[in-house]
């Protein structure tokens, strides 16, 4: 033996004395942060606090150290094996490995159930369940859409693990009898707190996802709670996914026992759909070992629902394709402490390396950073979340610029409650938002229509000590406007002033909608705006705001950053939105909202003595006040003379006079609305989802008439091969209904399949609970 190799030996040695005493540090630290949890779990609840991921940082760490003591031991072995001459010693370990091989099939050959003692409890309690109300989810486990709703339990079958139910109150669509049966897995059923006994209920904090009865049905749904409540007997806040209403969530009341955790947690290993059971997924016919498990493995665990108590837990883990109960132990094992997940019972499967590999979409944070670009830029903002989260399952730390792109993303999407998780989140991993981010807050907010938050994220971030620019004051300003908070608009502005902040054309306007959205509306409110408007012509060009490289980056203009109503339209040529009429545009459109058109025709006067050109989005707020006011002659007048002009034909300002003339349903404004949508139609407009969802929901509501413009709606939109929206189809499909046409009737019958394809896609979706009551 040499004197290099003994020291090559020595030095693997230390460093494998190092790794296990820097795991023995780390597990010091876990076992600190089990504690923790064990006994003040609700401090995970509390914004701010970051115990989770400081855990998971923890195990990241934990899972590095030990894959480098596998490598160093690996080494160590090489070269031990080099060194040892072959003979008895070499023949006894062959037969120690033998043993263990034999000792391990032994084990995973095993069929006897284990059943532990905490797995026993949670039987007897699923078994005490029967005649009361629980959440069931009665839909597959490949189904697109989770369906959750209210039953009663007849039976438990403790040797099969399933759960005999029954759904009393059924929608409309089901079975005609009234009552219905299921035989549902344990995994699929969530108990309710009990009513009379609050201290069994969770208390949610806001920002929360959780399952709640949707109010009137005996269906959950995925909301967010959205207020702090004060007593556990409170009824709880919530907005509800896809219960959308005027571009925004209303709010709505449920009883604190009819709400429930949410837990989706997708992993290749594991997924969870209940606080008590973890599901299996076996994607491959790789094995992992049975009586160890990698850290990642663990990691999967110990972020789910899941109580950790120690250097112990135990779960339940069903194996879907088998349905084989696994017993689950987090044990300390030998002198370096490694903890290690021992399985015992029949072996589990995970997706391989390489085929997960093909399924993951990032592996870097400049890749996630193109994925969430890619996510917004296709208005797809509700999966942001899901990007996050499978960044924080691949162990990629998002750097400020994603953070900037997540909360964006969620202002362009109008989510609200996911722009205040993101800055959490932020502010848990060390980073501090700046003055961009706040400002982004603020316009979502604005956007929702919730001044407090506004409010409250302005005060955050004096105390933070980012000074507040132009920008953020502009945004809070429209943030109040939109809620009609008019005092405080005012307020705010002479703070501005006071400041030496001079006042530019989005201050106005955002006084200008604070007039407007006002409640109870001023007697005065249309002069108001006419005095705003000669107000306005006073500020100076070297009170202009210009948008920051940052916004201009994300592709965020300063009419989408402070809610201007032109958002929309603002990228649009040819001559559709002027910038430099930004008052105005906001002005015609107050007025007509409140179909004011005596206010309608004093803007145009004052536009024509500033020596202006209305451009088309003023021309269709002029005709949608004619038209909604009831005169129908003077909104053609509008449109016909913009298409005698000269200038290039918009789609739009056939849209606003088709919908407008239909105000009312009266017959010359049905003849003027299917002679104009025919004439679109020959000129080839493109016609765009929203809008054909827009005029077909529209068309729907004609009661008497012969439903010629709907059937024409519901044909252009089938021919270009556009999917309606569930309102839509539902309106359109009534209509038919009450025309009491024939039930084998060709047209009626591809209308019922598409609402039926509609209701399966989107899993009766919050915004049409009438189908169940």
């Amino acid at each position: 033996m040499s004197s290099p190799d003994v020291a090559g030996i020595l030095d693997q040695s230390k460093e494998l004395d190092r790794l296990r005493k820097d795991q023995e540090e780390i597990l010091l630290e876990i076992n600190k942060m089990h504690k923790k949890l064990q006994s003040t779990p609700e401090v995970v609840e509390k914004p701010g606090d970051n115990s989770l991921s400081r855990l998971k940082m923890l195990y990241i760490q934990a899972k590095e150290l030990s894959e480098s003591e596998v490598a160093v031991s690996s080494q160590l072995l090489i070269q031990l094996d080099a060194l040892i001459p072959s003979g008895p010693l070499g023949q006894q370990r062959r037969r120690m490995e033998g043993n263990e091989q034999k000792k391990k099939r032994m084990k995973a050959d095993a069929d006897v159930p284990r059943l532990s003692p905490s797995l026993r409890n949670h039987l007897d309690h699923l078994a005490n369940l029967k005649g009361e109300q629980v959440a069931a989810r009665v839909t597959q486990e490949d189904a697109d859409k989770d369906e959750w709703f209210i039953v009663k339990v007849i039976h438990f079958d403790r040797e099969t693990r399933e759960f005999e139910v029954l759904d009393e109150e059924p929608g409309d669509d089901e079975e005609p009898a009234g009552q219905r049966k299921y035989k549902l897995p344990m995994s699929h059923i969530i108990p309710f707190p009990k009513q009379n006994d609050p201290s069994t209920a969770q208390d949610f904090p806001p920002g929360k996802h959780v399952l709640a009865v949707y109010p009137g049905t005996t269906a959950l749904y995925k909301a967010t709670v959205v207020n702090t409540r004060k007593r556990k007997t409170d009824d709880y806040v919530l907005e509800f996914d896809d219960d959308e209403e005027d571009g925004s969530l209303p709010q709505r009341l449920v009883p604190f026992h009819r709400v429930q955790e949410y837990n989706t947690f997708e992993h290749p290993y594991f997924q969870c759909y209940s606080p008590h059971l973890f599901s299996v997924k076996i994607d491959t016919k790789e094995p992992l070992s049975s009586d160890y498990c990698t850290f990642s493995t663990l990691q999967s665990l110990t972020n789910t629902p899941s109580s950790v108590a120690g250097h112990r837990f135990q779960c339940s883990l069903e194996l879907i394709q088998h349905d084989i109960e696994l017993s689950c132990d987090v044990t300390q094992r030998g002198t370096a402490n490694r903890l290690s997940l021992a399985a015992f019972g029949r072996r589990q499967f995970a997706v391989a390396a390489d085929e997960y590999a093909k399924r993951n979409y990032a592996n870097n944070v400049s890749e996630y950073n193109t994925v969430i670009g890619s996510l917004t830029s296709q208005r797809k903002n509700w999966l942001l979340r899901d990007v996050y989260d499978d960044m924080m399952l691949d162990g990629v730390k998002p750097e400020k610029d994603t953070f900037r792109a997540l909360i964006a993303g969620s202002m362009k999407g109008l989510r609200l409650q996911d722009c205040f998780f993101f800055r959490d989140q932020m502010k848990s991993m060390g980073l501090i938002p700046d003055v961009v981010l706040y400002n982004f807050m603020i316009s979502t907010c604005g956007k929702c229509k919730n001044s407090v938050e506004a409010t409250r994220i302005f005060e955050e971030m004096k105390k933070a000590e980012v000074k507040p620019n132009g920008q953020t004051f502009i945004c809070l300003i429209n943030a109040c406007a939109a809620a009609g908070q008019l005092n405080q608009v005012y307020a705010i502005i002479r703070d501005m002033t006071a400041a030496g902040l001079g006042l530019n054309k989005y201050c106005y306007a955002g006084l200008i909608s604070a007039h407007k959205n006002k409640t109870p509306l001023a007697e005065d409110t249309s002069a108001k705006i006419l005095e705003l408007i000669e107000q306005s012509k006073g500020w100076s060009s070297l009170e202009q705001t210009r948008d920051s490289a940052e916004n201009v980056m994300m592709g965020i203009s300063e009419e989408e950053l402070y809610n201007i109503p032109t958002a929309y339209y603002i990228h649009r040529r040819g001559g559709f939105v002027q910038r430099a009429l930004t008052v105005y545009h906001v002005a015609f459109q107050a007025c007509a909202d409140l179909k004011d058109v005596q206010a309608v025709d004093a803007l145009q006067e004052m536009l024509k003595k500033d020596n202006k050109t209305p451009d088309v989005f003023i021309l269709m707020q002029i005709m949608r006040c004619y038209l909604n006011s009831g005169d129908i002659e003077r909104g053609l007048k509008v449109f016909e003379d913009y298409m005698g002009s000269g200038s290039p034909p918009m789609g739009e300002l056939y849209t606003t006079l088709i919908e407008g003339a239909m105000t009312g349903y009266t017959p010359k404004g049905m003849e003027i609305a299917l002679d104009k949508l025919t004439e679109m139609n020959s000129r080839r407009f493109n016609l765009l989802p929203a809008i054909g969802n827009s005029l077909l929901l529209v068309a729907s509501g004609e009661k008497t008439g012969g439903y010629t413009i709907a059937n024409m709606v519901w044909d252009l939109m089938q021919a270009r091969n556009i999917t309606p929206s569930l309102p839509a189809a539902q309106a359109y499909y009534n209509g038919l209904k009450d025309r009491e046409i024939p039930e084998d009737d060709p047209r009626l019958l591809v209308v019922s399949r598409t609402l039926d394809n509609l209701r399966v896609r989107f899993g009766r979706s919050p915004g049409q609970f009438g189908d169940r009551r």
